[in-house]
């Protein structure tokens, strides 16, 4: 092999490094991923942070973790021990030192790295969170729990909050095998509550086993680095909305009806509440944590200010949304925009600034009752990080009408759609803003991306 091949290889190489403070941690947390990672095209690590005082048990356990890292499909080259003493494991500068020396050694250089959450009731295990963070500042890092002293509860505010979660449908008897190597703690490691812990994790991604972690992303994690961390994860809502969010709040400003004396027909114009209510109720089931969504009117005293410190999501089009009119709907680099004629709020349309298209909806006459009904509405779906701040992110869910608003929130919220839109999205943002129109076919209750019409700008 040449030189330049071999260097190309290495630069493409994927290496992931799994952070325990026991012997037994990463096998009970993550087991079933590493062995997920290490029948890809990843290279694995193991590192495990302390030993027993007494030789005799510190060796046996050791060689109990090599074995089940076979299991695992790890090599016994690629486990490292610390050796820091069980039950005092502390984050200081020393044991920062220590465990960077170690990596050294081993010529070990993690673009992710597995550890145990912060949300966790044993001191060792918050420990190696601390010094997995003080090691790596520039890398992501991924957070597992280990089930018998993991903080679960939605109104705590440190309670594990887990943002990837992995299939491992596949893998998870692996991981059940490498646990029966652990001779030594048969009678701690209780299989039937962690058993239960990953098929619940599971059923809320479809699988029948799914381990889960929250996400850390470091100040100055290289973009490509936290990419590979987002493409582990198999809940596309978890993969758009952790990276959107992280865990701050989602103000949504939300439009105020406006009088019109002439309208084109009678529908309901309600369906972008309907949206924000689906919205509600998604996160209600899907994320860990407090739910993390306000709703304010547009006519709210102040509400401009939140466009400065928050990220936002702006619910209906130019007509009904004062913050979409007057904001948005400058913002450069923004193609698509819903426009009207005045007087009187007419011929509400979506403009493309591109090739100052008018794109409208589709109606239908009912010549015995005299109304117009609308059968096919167009939604602009927007995700941009905001031109106020960039720091914080505006979501958009444009309708002509309800209906296409209505078909945008479907996108945000159903997992097989959002899945299709996450394919298209470069995540994370990385300065970029991306629009994309969503027909709403009204009879069938069908959202579906118009082809074509993907948008992607420097904002």
């Amino acid at each position: 092999m040449s030189q330049g091949v071999a260097v190309e290889l290495a630069r493409n190489e994927k290496v992931a490094l799994f952070v325990g403070a026991h012997p037994d941690d990463i096998e009970i947390g993550a087991g079933a991923t590493v062995a997920r990672l290490a029948a890809q095209d990843w290279t694995v690590w193991l590192l495990i942070l302390t030993s027993e005082q007494d030789e005799d048990i510190a060796q046996t356990r050791k060689l109990e973790a090599l074995g089940a890292a076979q299991v695992l499909g790890v090599a016994r080259d690629r486990v490292m021990f610390a050796d820091f003493s069980d039950a005092s494991l502390t984050c200081d500068g020393a044991s920062v030192e220590q465990v960077r020396r170690l990596l050294g050694v081993h010529g070990v250089d993690p673009d992710v790295v597995f550890t145990h959450t912060y949300a966790d009731s044993h001191k060792d295990h918050r420990e190696a969170n601390e010094i997995t963070r003080a090691t790596f500042r520039r890398r992501p890092i991924l957070g597992f729990g280990v089930v018998n002293s993991l903080t679960r509860s939605k109104v705590h505010q440190s309670a594990f909050q887990p943002r990837i979660y992995v299939d491992v449908t596949e893998t998870y008897g692996l991981k059940k095998h490498a646990l029966h190597s652990h001779v030594t703690q048969k009678n701690r490691i209780d299989t039937a509550r962690i058993d239960a812990l990953y098929a619940e994790y599971g059923s809320s991604i479809g699988a029948e086993y799914s381990e889960s972690f929250d996400l850390l992303i470091q100040e100055d994690s290289s973009p490509g680095r936290v990419r590979l961390a987002l493409e582990l994860n198999h809940s596309s809502f978890h993969k758009f909305w952790s990276t959107v969010l992280d865990n701050r709040e989602l103000v949504i400003i939300h439009a105020a009806p406006v009088y019109r004396a002439k309208r084109e027909g009678r529908w309901q114009s309600d369906k972008d509440r309907e949206g924000i209510s689906l919205l509600y109720r998604t996160f209600n089931e899907l994320w860990e944590g407090r739910l993390p969504l306000a709703d304010l009117s547009c006519k709210t005293s102040g509400v401009e200010a939140y466009l400065e410190n928050e990220d936002i999501l702006l619910s209906g089009g130019a007509v009904s949304n004062s913050i979409t009119r007057e904001y948005f709907n400058h913002f450069d680099g923004v193609r698509y925009v819903i426009d009207y004629t005045m007087p009187d709020y007419t011929d509400i349309r979506i403009r493309d600034r591109l090739s100052e298209e008018s794109i409208r909806a589709d109606y239908e006459a009912h010549q015995r009752l005299g109304t117009i009904n609308v059968i096919r509405d167009v939604g602009i779906l927007t995700v941009m990080p905001s031109p106020v701040n960039r720091q914080r992110a505006i979501i958009g869910c444009m309708g002509i009408h309800g209906f296409g608003t209505l078909g945008c929130f479907r996108y945000l919220t159903d997992p097989v759609l959002l899945r299709e839109l996450v394919a298209e999205v470069d995540l994370p943002l990385a300065g970029l803003g991306y629009q994309v129109l969503i027909d709403y076919d009204i009879r069938n209750e069908l959202p579906m991306i118009r082809p074509g019409s993907f948008h992607s700008f420097e904002s």
